[in-house]
């Protein structure tokens, strides 16, 4: 028999956590930003007909609640066994489901965190510019010059040099 892989080992919720939705739960629970796992939820919803995500969900609902002070990390073969008692499905066909719609999740918090930090760079690169035509110093009107380029030194003859003719 195959040994079904963990696909959401990363996705651990604090131990004994009575957690109410499982996607989310995972998502938190891993640390990432409650903007981060809307966004991610988001685009499995939109990514999978809703029995893939319903499915998913319970799978991921009875895995962090499989978490404990022996197992931190939850059972993923466990939750896959309630799960599949709980949408009367087989087990094969949840673990299929999960997995599938756990990778896309685990791709989408990826995305939608880099996402997430490139507009909060942009954001803040916004706020600390001076706006297009603003002056940049603090006399109004005024504006920063533009430090000089250095310039070439002069040459001089060496000493003992024939003195340059006219």
């Amino acid at each position: 028999m195959k040994k079904i892989v963990h696909l959401a080992v990363a996705f651990a919720a604090p131990c004994g956590a009575a957690l109410a939705d499982g996607i989310d739960d995972m998502c938190l629970g891993a640390g990432h930003a409650a903007g981060v796992c809307d966004c991610a939820r988001a685009a499995i919803s939109d990514a999978y007909p809703e029995t893939n995500v319903t499915t998913y969900e319970a799978t991921a609902r009875h895995y962090v609640a499989s978490a404990s002070p022996a197992t931190p990390q939850g059972d993923w073969d466990a939750a896959l066994l309630v799960a599949a008692d709980e949408t009367g499905m087989q087990v094969n066909e949840v673990a299929m489901m999960s997995g599938e719609v756990g990778r896309a999740h685990q791709t989408a918090i990826r995305l939608c965190g880099v996402s997430q930090a490139r507009a909060e760079a942009e954001a803040e690169a916004a706020e600390g510019a001076p706006a297009e035509g603003e002056a940049t110093s603090e006399t109004p009107g005024e504006t920063e010059a533009a430090p000089e380029a250095p310039q070439a030194e002069a040459e001089t003859p060496p000493q003992d040099a024939p003195a340059p003719t006219q």
